[in-house]
């Protein structure tokens, strides 16, 4: 849930550049409170904000912020609309049309509200082309294929993710579509393509020193290895995850690591191997107080 709000919605630190000193106090406080996970008064303080200057777009802007923290997201909907009749700034809109679309997008988990969300990203995307944002376009771009992905035109998921990606210059802000692209060619079963998307987030990380995420990457591509049977790749990508973890002292990736094989040993049929690795894992999620996961392990390692 957070994760889609952080990735979907504006930073918080945007919410606040976008405040201005002419802004009314009573906006500036519901953003302020929602930066700061205050969400009871940022409401309060938005609320109050509508009610005062109700031809204002920015307290029903910030009212749907707000809202889907509180798992609120028809009054999030409903504020959102609000602001948009209430603006005519197209740099302005084109935000407004993205978050109206990840809310659908969020929303379609209860309500078939996909189509919407692509209407509203189109909306955007056709702002975005005529003012020549590029780096907008970008986003929204990746957002039209994310859609598509959960609807399962997986064709369809793939050009648009590409077409993000020809708008892409900074290297490591390409990672999120690489991985949204691996999830694609796992629907597809097109393994190999799989691997290539991998081999290209493990070089970004490698090349920007980035240590834990070249170890679960080099994990994820064992995995990866293992469920289309090429055990020799899969041991060798596993071992070196485990390794990169062992020398960040990153303990979770390095149970991750014994789990993998205890996995990849169980699949060749070495049944003895397996559980050795699986205890393994089960013993150091335990050592970092990860319980459940220890005991998920355990009750793995029994259907052998």
């Amino acid at each position: 849930m957070i994760k889609f709000l952080s990735t979907f919605f504006p930073s918080l630190s945007r919410l606040l550049s976008e405040t201005t000193t002419s802004d009314h106090q009573e906006i500036t406080d519901c953003t302020a409170f929602l930066e700061t996970g205050d969400y009871e008064k940022a409401i309060k303080a938005g609320k109050l904000a509508i009610k005062k200057y109700p031809k204002d777009p920015k307290g029903y802007r910030c009212l749907g912020r707000v809202y889907p923290f509180v798992m609120q997201f028809d009054l999030a909907y409903e504020n959102l609309k609000k602001a948009e009749k209430l603006t005519n700034n197209n740099g302005d809109l084109i935000d407004l049309y993205k978050e109206i679309g990840e809310l659908l997008f969020w929303m379609s988990h209860r309500k078939d509200r996909l189509d919407d969300a692509l209407s509203y990203f189109n909306k955007a995307l056709a702002l975005a082309s005529v003012s020549n944002i590029t780096g907008v376009q970008a986003g929204i771009l990746h957002n039209v294929a994310k859609v598509y992905l959960y609807k399962g035109d997986i064709d369809k998921a793939l050009l648009y993710f590409k077409m993000s990606l020809s708008l892409q210059t900074d290297e490591k802000e390409k990672v999120p579509t690489y991985e949204n692209i691996i999830i694609a060619y796992k629907e597809k079963g097109d393994y190999q393509k799989v691997d290539e998307y991998l081999q290209k987030i493990i070089e970004i990380y490698e090349k920007y020193g980035d240590s834990h995420d070249v170890a679960k990457h080099k994990l994820d591509s064992g995995d990866i290895y293992r469920g289309i049977k090429d055990y020799e790749n899969a041991e060798k990508y596993i071992a070196e995850g485990i390794e990169d973890a062992k020398k960040i002292g990153n303990k979770h990736l390095e149970a991750v690591g014994y789990w993998n094989l205890g996995k990849l040993y169980r699949d060749k049929g070495d049944k003895e191997t397996a559980r050795k690795f699986y205890t393994l894992a089960s013993d150091f999620f335990k050592s970092i107080g990860n319980e459940g996961t220890a005991w998920f392990i355990l009750k793995e390692m029994e259907e052998l």
